[in-house]
């Protein structure tokens, strides 16, 4: 089924909140995240990594504003921990 969870708190809280909601299985796996937050590299690593695992085998991360430096280096820095391509 589909599900649109809008949370009106931080990303880290959010990520917490929806991870316990996934962990008590009541709701499933995201097929889809979109990341919009702060452009600093340790605030989208740790976006990346709080969300990556709320997402679906199969599912797609993205975001925008990949033309500035954090992004593109903490984007590329966690493909390469995982052995993934961007």
């Amino acid at each position: 089924a589909s599900v649109v969870i809008p949370i009106p708190a931080p990303a880290n809280i959010a990520s917490k909140m929806l991870g316990h909601l996934l962990d008590r299985e009541e709701i499933p796996t995201a097929d889809l995240i979109f990341i919009d937050g702060n452009h600093d590299y340790d605030d989208v690593r740790a976006d990346i990594r709080n969300y990556f695992p709320l997402l679906s085998p199969n599912g797609l991360m993205f975001g925008d504003d990949f033309g500035w430096a954090g992004v593109k280096k903490a984007v590329y820095e966690f493909a390469a921990e995982h052995n993934m391509s961007v």
